[in-house]
């Protein structure tokens, strides 16, 4: 690749979809040029519909197949181009995935802010190469997720999400996170019925097995002579009841099991 100054090139994403391209990708108003032999690579749908559509791939191939007129309405071919139209999805989400597709200088990086539109286009369209990238990413990051509703690093949302994209292992592995970690308790709370709606069996039974064991680990910490920490959940319910009947609670260096947080008293 051609350098100046020592820096690579850049090459824009625009540049790189209209260079040779030889279908017509329509969202709503604006068009967008793509590669048939691309969109076949990643997206199983789009490649489906190309097949349907009678294009194999090239230019030349496309002119002999001008006549093969696709199933669906709103699909169509001319000499040289096979028009798709995209609906349901935005240019701009559609511009986000394919920059993770096309060799685009600077490459650009998986992050919380367009993580959601990865899941989301590379489920639609079934790309399973962008999808993994997008999984990786959370499967990560799991330790970042908090039980703060509205927050872009929201718990629910991201396991949702990966298991409506089809990650149940990604999901389930957020949700194994969650459950381990000082947010134990807030993640509970913050986990509403709504969650379980379309969700897949598989994280469905792991979601409700780790609400089981952090109750079973609740009501195992919650009785006289255990550490708890002085701020978790889990010692705010009991600390009134203990107190009722046992008085003070001093300070002791026992780690709370439930949370895992050092700072604790002893209710012995």
């Amino acid at each position: 690749m051609a350098c100046t100054s020592g820096q690579p090139q850049r090459v824009t994403l625009e540049a790189t979809l209209s260079a040779g391209s030889d279908v017509l990708l329509a969202f709503e108003e604006e068009i967008v040029p793509a590669h048939s032999v691309t969109l076949r690579q990643w997206s199983g749908v789009l490649g489906s519909l190309l097949d349907g559509c009678g294009n194999s791939g090239s230019n030349s191939d496309a002119a002999d197949n001008s006549t093969g007129a696709c199933a669906e309405p709103g699909y169509q071919t001319t000499a040289t181009t096979i028009t798709i139209p995209m609906e349901g999805t935005s240019k701009q989400d559609w511009l986000t995935a394919m920059s993770f597709v096309y060799p685009v200088v600077p490459q650009p990086r998986v992050s919380w802010d367009n993580l959601e539109v990865l899941l989301t286009v590379a489920n639609k369209y079934n790309m399973p190469a962008l999808l993994s990238r997008a999984g990786m990413f959370l499967q990560d990051n799991t330790q970042q997720l908090t039980s703060s509703p509205g927050s872009l690093d929201f718990a629910w949302k991201w396991i949702t999400l990966a298991d409506k994209a089809g990650l149940p292992d990604v999901a389930q592995a957020c949700i194994t996170r969650c459950f381990s970690g000082s947010q134990a308790a807030a993640v509970v709370d913050a986990c509403k019925k709504e969650v379980l709606v379309g969700m897949s069996p598989a994280t469905c039974c792991h979601l409700l097995e780790a609400l089981a064991q952090q109750r079973s680990a609740q009501q195992r910490m919650m009785r006289p002579g255990v550490a708890y920490c002085c701020s978790c959940k889990c010692f705010r319910q009991m600390r009134a009841a203990h107190q009722q009947t046992c008085g003070s609670i001093a300070p002791g260096t026992l780690r709370c099991l439930v949370c895992q947080n050092g700072t604790v008293f002893n209710t012995a």
